[in-house]
């Protein structure tokens, strides 16, 4: 499993253990899976994207931020997306 988090200035957005999770890459869109390799990366206008432990899915949209991969852990730093 991997620890995520998710953080934006108004709090914490998610933490979970999750199977995967995917992200607006200013590269395009990315998945992250157990025993990823480590990475930075910015993030673009889109939808953070989850699967927990238990099956669950979640989502996040958002305008920007960046991403960290490191040993198992995701932590993401984002502005959300206003959903009109």
């Amino acid at each position: 499993m991997i620890t995520l988090t998710i953080l934006s200035p108004g709090g914490t957005l998610c933490s979970a253990q999750v199977e995967k999770a995917s992200f607006p890459g200013a590269a395009g869109i990315f998945t992250v899976y157990p025993e990823h390799a480590p990475l930075l990366s910015s993030l673009i206008p889109g939808t953070i994207t989850w699967t927990a432990e238990d099956g669950t899915t979640g989502s996040v949209p958002v305008r920007a931020g960046c991403v960290r991969v490191h040993n198992d852990n995701i932590e993401a730093c984002v502005e959300v997306q206003n959903i009109q």
